[in-house]
């Protein structure tokens, strides 16, 4: 007989392999990084990542780097819902965009910054969109928009 609650168990399984890549990659970078010790980090071969996952190492990146940046876009929308004013906008965007940075392990940062260079194709474009949506959320007026501009973050 199976697990009693068989989503639950396969949320834990892809959560602990998740948490194993972004070790590994930040650890030793995503060129250097193989499948097999993904899977035995995350409990299961590396044989599991490529039936269950996808046989693909850049589908994996591609799933936690969009990850980061949905987790990151939703944590942002929370703190910015209902804020019109555009001083409060600021006040209130400046530590929402900074402090999931600093409490985050340096890994998810490593990898949502610097292994976006790895990706390839629509995998880059489609991070690359979700990335400026969470740092071009800041409206001061009409005619400004971004982090970037407004706080020479980007």
């Amino acid at each position: 007989m199976g697990p009693a609650f068989p989503a639950l168990t396969a949320k834990k399984t892809l959560k602990a392999i998740y948490e194993a890549a972004t070790d590994l990659i930040y650890q030793n970078g995503y060129e250097a990084v193989v499948v097999a010790p993904i899977g035995e980090r995350g409990g299961h071969s590396g044989g599991f990542l490529f039936t269950t996952i996808s046989p693909r190492k850049q589908d994996l990146l591609y799933k936690l780097t969009s990850t980061i940046m949905v987790d990151l876009n939703r944590a942002l929308d929370a703190e910015m819902r209902g804020v019109e004013d555009p001083a409060e906008q600021l006040r209130t965007f400046c530590p929402a965009f900074i402090s999931p940075i600093m409490r985050r392990a340096r890994s998810r940062s490593f990898i949502g910054n610097f292994e976006l260079r790895s990706l390839q194709g629509e995998n880059y474009r489609q991070i690359v969109v979700l990335r400026d949506q969470y740092e071009g959320r800041l409206v001061l007026d009409s005619g400004t928009r971004g982090c970037g501009r407004v706080l020479g973050c980007g």
